[in-house]
């Protein structure tokens, strides 16, 4: 047992010597705290911790630490200085009240004086002779900079322009509340608005002053809750951003929820971190509440994504000085706006299409009539919109249509611009589909016994369904070989189509050199 003890009593002491040894490290490796290494002064002036009075000025301290240059250190002591000097003039600050105060390391005296005046609030023609006493300084090894500034003011000045302060935010508050007061009125009569910008209004009157908070706050609810009375609707169906700049027409309607009318003059924006959307002709809903967009330059990317939301930009400086409303605006913009998806494409591929393929057969010299295709118009439609391409459904054209290949033409564009207004063009195909039979026939080789040849023929032509424009292309010709006259058909028909997509998109990528 004896040496059990020892064996404890040992181990504790080791412990105890790396515990002692760890905290001897740990204090070594303490930073120290950064020295003064310069000072405007051979030491800190008494009026840092006292103050300073006298019979006819009163005097504010203003101080700032940690600060990364002198000018910083100026602007932030400056707006210290400030702060205390409106607290005592009696203007119970609050977050709508900002204090300007800016600064660079080449401040004067003078250029202080003028930005403490300019940070009184309200301040309007009354004379006031704001001094800088003096100031202080010490910069640290670490970079840093510690600054006080000392301010002075004339008692009587002081006292009138408490007097005056109060008066003024009786006045702000009686303005504030008729902002209100005919922003309700206007609402009643659905000039939504007018109504808007008197509450905006009386939101930047009522917030200079905690006194008016209360009808800061009825004002901000008012006007949160009109703008729950308007909802964004999409217009068009945009698709595609183009390459070579410009987009899908985007236009937007902002409409009365409670009566389903458009609202004019509201501000609508897209909000996006790939692409720059321009509104066309203002900034705000026309007479029909209507407004619109497009994209001069077109990201590199593939696909641009955003957001179509009322706008509170003209409102910033406002919106700024109350992070609480901020937050609110916020949240409505998410709830209410419209996304917005666009793929990035050549304009030419982005042009809605619709896809016709007729085919005729030839076996035996005997000719059949040219008959809709649907699996061969499906095939086409899917590889062009594998390509970018934006490739319309089209109605199913019925065989009785088909009296001659003029007559169907004719009818299937007509049935095209009646059923499927979206459309803008037509890739018009005819295939001539030749069955050579078995090759040891036509060949006269009994090797290529049980072999079938079969050589299309197709030609198309890109209409624009807006002035009947035809551009037809060069015919493409392909042959299929199969073990029945049906692979050799389904052999052909494939190579044709897959020539015809690889065109188009050659077509389109030699256009954007």
């Amino acid at each position: 047992m004896r040496n059990k003890n020892v064996f404890f009593v040992g181990f504790f002491a080791v412990v105890v010597i790396l515990i002692m040894g760890l905290t001897a490290c740990s204090d070594n490796t303490k930073p120290s705290s950064p020295k003064i290494v310069e000072k405007s002064a051979p030491k800190p002036p008494e009026w840092i911790l006292k103050g300073k009075t006298d019979a006819t000025f009163m005097y504010f301290v203003g101080m700032a630490e940690q600060q990364p240059s002198l000018g910083n250190a100026k602007k932030a002591a400056v707006s210290e200085a400030t702060k205390a000097l409106i607290d005592y003039i009696g203007i119970r600050v609050t977050r709508k009240l900002s204090y300007k105060a800016t600064g660079s390391e080449a401040d004067n005296v003078s250029t202080l004086q003028q930005q403490i005046q300019e940070s009184i609030e309200g301040k309007g023609n009354a004379k006031v002779s704001v001094e800088v006493e003096d100031t202080y300084y010490e910069k640290y090894s670490d970079g840093s900079y510690t600054l006080y500034v000392l301010v002075k003011l004339p008692k009587k000045w002081i006292e009138k322009e408490r007097e005056r302060q109060q008066k003024l935010i009786e006045q702000q508050r009686s303005i504030a509340k008729k902002y209100l007061s005919d922003a309700q009125t206007l609402t009643q009569q659905q000039f939504y608005q007018p109504a808007i910008e008197a509450l905006w209004q009386g939101l930047q009157i009522s917030g200079k002053a905690a006194e008016n908070e209360d009808v800061y706050e009825e004002i901000r609810t008012t006007l949160l809750s009109l703008y729950q009375k308007l909802s964004l609707q999409l217009s068009t169906e945009p698709r595609y951003a183009y390459t070579e700049g410009g987009c899908d027409p985007i236009q937007v309607q902002v409409i009365d929820t409670e009566q389903g009318k458009p609202v004019a003059g509201i501000p609508v924006v897209v909000l996006s971190g790939e692409a720059k959307f321009v509104a066309n002709g203002g900034t705000t809903t026309d007479a029909k509440g209507k407004i619109s967009f497009t994209i001069p330059t077109a990201p590199k990317s593939s696909e641009i994504k955003a957001k179509i939301a009322l706008s509170f930009d003209q409102y910033s400086n406002i919106i700024a000085a109350d992070s609480e409303l901020a937050e609110q605006l916020a949240a409505y913009q998410e709830k209410n706006h419209i996304p917005l998806k666009l793929k990035v494409s050549p304009k030419v591929k982005a042009i809605p299409t619709v896809v016709i393929v007729l085919q005729k057969i030839v076996k035996d010299t005997k000719s059949a009539q040219y008959k809709p295709n649907p699996q061969l118009s499906d095939m086409l439609a899917s590889l062009l919109a594998e390509k970018g391409f934006f490739i319309l459904d089209a109605d199913r054209v019925t065989e009785d249509l088909f009296t001659s290949e003029k007559v169907s033409k004719d009818k299937i564009l007509a049935q095209i611009r009646n059923n499927n207004k979206e459309a803008k063009r037509v890739l018009y195909v005819t295939i001539d589909t030749s069955v050579l039979g078995d090759m040891s026939k036509t060949t006269g080789m009994n090797t290529l016994a049980g072999m079938y040849s079969v050589e299309v023929r197709l030609v198309y032509a890109l209409i624009d369904l807006a002035n009947n424009q035809v551009n037809e292309g060069s015919p493409i010709k392909e042959k299929g070989i199969g073990l029945s006259e049906d692979q050799a058909t389904q052999k052909a028909l494939k190579a044709t189509i897959t020539s015809l997509v690889s065109y188009l998109d050659e077509v389109v990528a030699s256009s954007k050199k």
